[in-house]
């Protein structure tokens, strides 16, 4: 089976980017998560624009205090297809840290 790329979208606090950069992004309970009652750590990626978009201007919106500078990481996931137990595909949904490349 051949690898794939996925395009997907993460938001985070502007001043989150130089931890990014430099290490990645790694599943963590956050404080959105934290509000939530998240038992497990995640990272929280958009599958396009506009399903950010609209979580920009509706829910995630109330999340960010309204001073608060954030950004947009837009990274390319490589995925393997793999066979379910009856043969049909499936997206293997671990993730253990997303490397950014600069």
């Amino acid at each position: 089976m051949t690898s794939s790329t996925l395009s997907a979208f993460h938001v985070t606090p502007a001043e989150n980017l130089p931890s990014i950069m430099r290490n990645g992004l790694e599943p963590r309970i956050g404080p959105r998560s934290e509000d939530l009652s998240e038992k497990y750590k995640a990272i929280y990626l958009f599958p396009n624009v506009e399903a950010m978009e609209n979580a920009l201007a509706n829910w995630m919106a109330e999340a960010f205090d309204d001073d608060e500078t954030l950004a947009v990481i837009h990274p390319k996931l490589r995925w393997k297809p793999r066979r379910s137990g009856r043969g049909g595909k499936r997206l293997c949904s671990l993730l253990n840290r997303i490397s950014i490349l600069s």
